[in-house]
């Protein structure tokens, strides 16, 4: 780590550079590449494989080149379709925790884009604006919305001089991490796919930690359950009622297992009541459950609808 008193007393000894992760610096503006554009603006700007987000600032060192200091900010780009894409294949839940495990104080999403892109207009608008909603109050990610690419640019451009200016009033955080180690954060982590999955569960209305496990029991993996689905031709009443089929529950999970703030003593609890003493059984002792066709159902409209 680097103390940036030691850069508040030599900063002419520094470039700041913004660096852009490789997939986005060949997208063109007006015929232009985002380099260059924003090389325009005076913006020392270079293209790297970032471990971790889209855009990073770091120090360097002018004698030491490899000596490279990343600044407590990171940004994530999404345009809208890629946003509605990555809600359905999970790539949003990892790289939410990437990012929020990658040693970086600051982090933001720049969202670019309108509904126009979504190939689902009315229920893909929905779900990303739960998803933007959720990420900023849930994850306290900053999210900044542009409407194109041109803009995000200058909203680069507007932040590389800003971070200038708190450097040179000292007004950044205290410490920033190496280069290296901001990279090698990627490698350590390491998140499962079925963990991926119960993350995923669990943003839909009403599924327990326990449901979304003895979900992902049968399913590990949302695409486990997408094949599934594809398996029933196209017979949508059958895929609603899947998980509600064929996921089953032990009694401590199904008392979880309700679709209503207000627990009710249905049949569910009823067996729940009948084995209060349950611990003198052994688990193929205890009933059985299956997930309600409720919370069935609404895991399908999140994921499949």
């Amino acid at each position: 780590m680097l103390c940036l008193n030691i850069i508040f007393e030599q900063k002419n000894m520094f470039w700041l550079h913004l660096f852009l992760y490789k997939k986005n610096s060949n997208v063109l503006v007006n015929g232009d590449s985002v380099n260059e554009l924003l090389k325009g603006q005076n913006i020392h700007c270079e293209t790297r494989s970032l471990g971790v987000g889209d855009y990073i600032w770091i120090l360097q060192d002018k004698q030491e080149s490899k000596q490279e200091w990343v600044l407590n900010v990171v940004i994530e780009r999404k345009r809208m379709d890629d946003l509605e894409k990555s809600i359905h294949d999970g790539r949003l839940v990892e790289q939410k925790l990437r990012l929020i495990n990658c040693g970086i104080a600051k982090k933001m999403y720049l969202i670019e884009g309108d509904d126009r892109m979504l190939a689902d207009k009315e229920s893909g608008s929905k779900r990303c604006q739960q998803a933007i909603a959720d990420t900023q109050i849930k994850h306290s990610f900053l999210i900044v919305r542009t409407k194109n690419h041109s803009e995000s640019c200058n909203f680069l451009t507007r932040m590389t001089k800003l971070l200038y200016q708190s450097l040179e009033h000292k007004q950044l955080e205290n410490v920033c991490i190496s280069f290296e180690a901001f990279q090698q954060s990627k490698k350590a982590q390491k998140f499962p796919a079925r963990f991926v999955f119960v993350r995923q569960l669990l943003a839909v209305n009403n599924v327990t930690p326990l449901i979304a496990l003895s979900i992902t029991r049968v399913y590990p993996t949302l695409k486990c359950l997408y094949d599934a689905w594809e398996k029933l031709n196209g017979d949508i009443c059958a895929e609603k009622e899947l998980i509600h089929k064929t996921v089953r529950m032990g009694t401590l999970d199904a008392f979880l297992n309700h679709c209503n703030g207000d627990i009710e003593m249905d049949e569910c609890l009823t067996m729940f009541a009948q084995y209060r003493h349950f611990s003198s059984f052994s688990q193929k002792d205890i009933p059985q459950l299956a997930v309600s066709l409720d919370i069935s159902e609404k895991i399908w409209k999140a994921f499949r609808d």
